[in-house]
């Protein structure tokens, strides 16, 4: 199945397809010079439906997956890096209607 991922930032950078994690480690290093204000970006994977996982100036993560959100405070980069990795391997199954029915994004 296609999809297109894309990355934005609350200063108004824009990513388009295909998005790696080179590009989520740039945005990580680019948002920390930034004031408060505007310390967040997000990284979405559009296929039947718009997954977005979005990181915060305070390492707090929310994740937009099918129809639930979720919401988590990390302590280091590294880990918010690594859940970056995960989510762009695309480690979630969808149905034949588009439903997520599993993901894995463990740290």
């Amino acid at each position: 199945m296609s999809y297109l991922t894309y990355l934005q930032t609350a200063w108004g950078d824009t990513i388009e397809h295909p998005v790696n994690i080179i590009d989520v480690k740039n945005a990580i290093a680019q948002f920390q010079e930034v004031d408060n204000e505007h310390g967040a970006f997000w990284v979405a994977i559009v296929r039947n439906s718009e997954y977005i996982l979005e990181a915060s100036k305070d390492r707090s993560v929310i994740a937009a997956i099918g129809d639930e959100e979720f919401r988590v405070a990390l302590a280091t980069w590294e880990e918010i890096t690594t859940l970056y990795e995960l989510f762009l391997a695309m480690r979630f199954e969808e149905n034949a209607n588009g439903k997520i029915v599993r993901y894995d994004f463990t740290v």
